[in-house]
């Protein structure tokens, strides 16, 4: 049967999956990298690791499948995320990833000019970091791309980007052009095209065809972020409905009918894939990170057991956790290891236990952790709503939702039903359905999403747990109030 191949660049790995017009993944793989972190500021990947990483991948699933019945490519990408490549496409420099600080002083120029947030994960920051801090490469770059635009142009030698990658650098979609303040800083040359996402950007290049195994009339599409693309993918297009994409970092995006402004910058509005509507969204940066983290230094006896007997040991510590009380016996735990995005925006926070006694064990903080993490969806979500918008219900997805207990902690936190999706992988649902509209298969992206997207479980808020989290997300938002000075001292 027909299929696409639909990829997700993101932090901590690839993934590719093959998906038929139904929505059914016919094949799935990943394959894992790591984040270069120089210092305690800055984060980085090569991107020719991003295609290996996609490579291997794509050889598995075409060993197992074939590649006859593969019509498009559809490609997810982290962000934002900066690399500069010259003219041949030729990387000069590892990406900035999105958790990446540095451009701290250029972030600032850019709040003075825009009257915005002083926030250095923004591309733009990060450009104009290379612009300051390395003019000679900045003078031989040809193109900044970001993670999906490169995947891209290694398939077909194209340099383009889609609409809510470019927003990323303040491209104004509305007017369909950059900023004159864009304009005046002497970047304009170096960014891409910009088109919207499922657009057909080419097909597979001869020499991409003979190093991937894919045909040369392969369409691929302009991809985008993967957090937008969760949006499709889980099916969460309509008013009151939202999405909570847990993965490294966590991204709440909610469907509304109306644009929300906010004077104090939390939370974004930016368009929609579809017409009248609007996306409003935050991101915390470290939720699954903060468990994979507990897992790398403290979670060595779960990992030897878990090669013993096959199983993930992220389940054996979610086990450990299922034992403990709501509210984990008295602790709080703030997810800010790598500093904070919404709503705080303090790019020195960091993270804490607090209210460790000698009757906590690992399966406490572990708990404490998976309750930090719903708090924090709820302290975006408290600010989106206060704002104006209004969600019903949140459809979860990424590897934490295939968590019965964190579905349900999440559930009670915030109080909305929770809902789990048949392939929790949304990212790469929603890179699939722009290969679907692409290539033709689907007109509409109603009607994809129609045909694609499954509800797999709905978790209903305990009124009981509901008030005891009631209180403990004011001592949450407290908390960080009280340390946030200590913690930029540190």
């Amino acid at each position: 049967m027909t299929c696409v191949l639909a990829a997700d660049i993101g932090t901590s790995g690839c993934k590719l999956a093959l998906v038929d017009p139904y929505g059914r993944v016919t094949a799935k793989t990943a394959v894992r990298y790591e984040v270069i972190r120089p210092n305690s500021i800055c984060a980085e990947q090569n991107p020719h690791t991003w295609w290996e990483a996609f490579k291997e991948g794509l050889s598995r699933l075409i060993a197992s499948k074939g590649s006859d019945e593969i019509v498009a490519v559809g490609i997810s990408g982290q962000s934002p995320v900066i690399l500069p490549v010259d003219s041949r496409g030729y990387v000069l420099h590892n990406a900035l990833l999105w958790m990446d600080r540095r451009a701290v002083s250029q972030a600032k120029k850019l709040a003075e000019i825009f009257g915005i947030r002083e926030d250095p994960s923004n591309a733009l920051a990060k450009i104009l970091w290379f612009r300051d801090e390395m003019p000679h490469l900045f003078a031989k770059t040809y193109k900044f791309l970001q993670a999906s635009d490169y995947i891209a142009f290694r398939l077909t030698g194209t340099f383009v980007t889609d609409k809510f990658t470019a927003m990323t650098a303040f491209f104004n979609p509305h007017e369909w052009k950059w900023p004159k303040e864009v304009e005046d800083m002497g970047i304009m040359e170096k960014l891409p095209e910009v088109v919207e996402p499922g657009s057909p950007i080419g097909h597979v290049s001869r020499s991409a065809s003979k190093e991937i195994g894919l045909r040369e009339d392969t369409i691929v599409t302009a991809g985008s972020i993967d957090a937008y693309l969760a949006v499709l993918g889980s099916g969460a297009i309509k008013p009151g409905s939202a999405c909570d994409i847990s993965g490294t970092s966590t991204c709440l995006m909610i469907t509304s009918s109306k644009p929300v402004h906010d004077p104090k910058e939390r939370v974004f509005c930016t368009p929609h894939f579809l017409n009248d509507l609007f996306i409003v969204s935050g991101v915390l940066s470290t939720t699954g990170a903060s468990i994979s983290w507990f897992l790398e230094e403290f979670g060595r006896e779960e990992m030897l057991k878990a090669s013993e007997i096959g199983e993930d040991p992220f389940n054996l510590l979610i086990s450990r956790a299922s034992k403990v009380p709501q509210g984990a016996e008295g602790l709080i735990f703030l997810p800010y290891l790598a500093g904070e995005r919404s709503p705080i925006w303090d790019p020195f926070a960091k993270g804490a236990i607090i209210g460790l006694t000698l009757k906590h064990g690992k399966g406490h903080v572990v708990r404490a952790i998976l309750e930090g993490c719903a708090f924090g969806l709820r302290h975006v979500l408290e600010i989106a709503e206060e704002l104006g918008a209004n969600v019903k219900e949140i459809r979860t997805c990424g590897g934490a939702s295939k968590s019965d207990l964190l579905c349900q902690i999440k559930a009670n936190v915030i109080g909305k039903p929770i809902l789990t999706l048949r392939e929790p992988d949304t990212s790469l649902i929603g890179a699939a359905i722009l290969a679907f509209i692409g290539s033709g298969i689907y007109k509409k992206v109603l009607e994809a999403i129609d045909s694609i997207v499954k509800v797999k479980k709905v978790f209903i808020p305990e009124e009981e747990s509901r008030r005891v989290y009631d209180h403990l997300f004011r001592l949450y938002k407290r908390s960080y109030d009280v340390l946030k000075e200590i913690l930029h001292s540190l």
